[in-house]
């Protein structure tokens, strides 16, 4: 019987002599992948780093939108407070989406 072609491939991922000569995972590559172990850490850290800044960012903005466009549409007068708070909505809608996707990506 032929062996199937789409079937997940199997290795012990710790190079034990038999896997290698199966082909298995050789000692050549784990070495490798070793020393990627710290540029993985440095680029988890530099994510973390960047998902967190976006939270505060867009809360920080967020906040900043609500308070400059109410006090623009305070200082408007009545007719153009309504034209004002449509488009500050606007803006605090993506502000708070921005928001939520950097602690989504923070969780991730």
């Amino acid at each position: 019987m032929d062996t199937n072609p789409y079937h997940a491939p199997t290795a012990d991922p710790f190079g034990h002599s038999s896997a290698v000569s199966s082909g298995g995972v050789t000692e050549g590559v784990l070495r490798q992948l070793k020393g990627t172990k710290g540029w993985v850490k440095f680029m988890a850290v530099l994510c973390f780093l960047a998902a967190a800044l976006m939270v505060l960012l867009g809360l920080l903005f967020l906040g900043v939108g609500i308070v400059g466009g109410s006090a623009a549409a305070a200082a408007a007068g009545v007719a153009n407070t309504l034209a004002r708070m449509g488009g500050m909505l606007g803006g605090v809608v993506i502000r708070a989406i921005y928001a939520v996707i950097g602690a989504i990506t923070f969780y991730q």
